[in-house]
């Protein structure tokens, strides 16, 4: 995955300066929940990178445990473009996985993402948070079965909408908050409040 948030941030700079934006927004920008997204992104680093050696229910059940976080981080901050979608691919990677005990990848999508040959594929170490789609699988549909060429990895349909709805985010970022334009347009164009003076009627004849 870290090919492809990479590129999505990269896409959705480019497009939000297109669009009109700064980057200097980038740093005004008022994120909750940051703690959900680094706790959420180490536990999914530990397993996916195999950082430390877990197996079986602790392996699925720390994934899942990253998966929560990352999804309360995007919860807290639906108000910004994009979240959402990001939200929604999160979910679309969490269920198959806990439903089959970690993500099932389809061989043929390794061998067209020319990872192997099809004979070494059953000789492939998938790590704890993957494996080899097989019959006792469910929600295939929802499994590693895209194959990407350019950085030989097979992606799921949940990572490319997390991909897109972080490439939305990031244009998102390059621009004010909503809520922040309307209140300084408020400032700068509405009336002020009309009080009466001293000895005139409060309300108008």
């Amino acid at each position: 995955m870290f090919e492809v948030l990479a590129a999505a941030v990269v896409v959705g700079a480019l497009v939000g300066v297109a669009s009109g934006g700064r980057l200097h927004w980038v740093a005004s920008a008022r994120l909750r929940g940051l703690g959900l997204l680094v706790v959420g992104a180490l536990a999914e680093a530990v397993v996916g990178a195999g950082w430390v050696t877990v197996q079986g229910w602790v392996a699925t059940t720390l994934l899942l445990g990253g998966y929560v976080c990352l999804a309360g981080f995007t919860v807290a901050n639906l108000g910004r473009p994009g979240m959402g979608v990001v939200l929604a691919g999160i979910a679309l990677n969490a269920v198959p996985i806990a439903v089959n005990g970690g993500m099932p990848v389809e061989g043929t999508a390794i061998v067209r993402a020319h990872i192997a040959t099809a004979q070494e594929v059953p000789q492939l170490q998938f790590g704890t948070k993957r494996h080899l789609a097989g019959p006792g699988d469910h929600l295939r549909a929802l499994d590693d079965r895209y194959p990407d060429w350019l950085t030989h990895r097979v992606l799921s349909v949940g990572d490319l909408v997390i991909g897109v709805g972080v490439g939305a985010v990031t244009a998102g970022l390059l621009h004010p908050a909503t809520g922040r334009r309307r209140r300084r347009h408020r400032r700068a164009g509405a009336p002020r409040p009309w009080h009466p003076a001293a000895g005139e009627p409060a309300v108008a004849a």
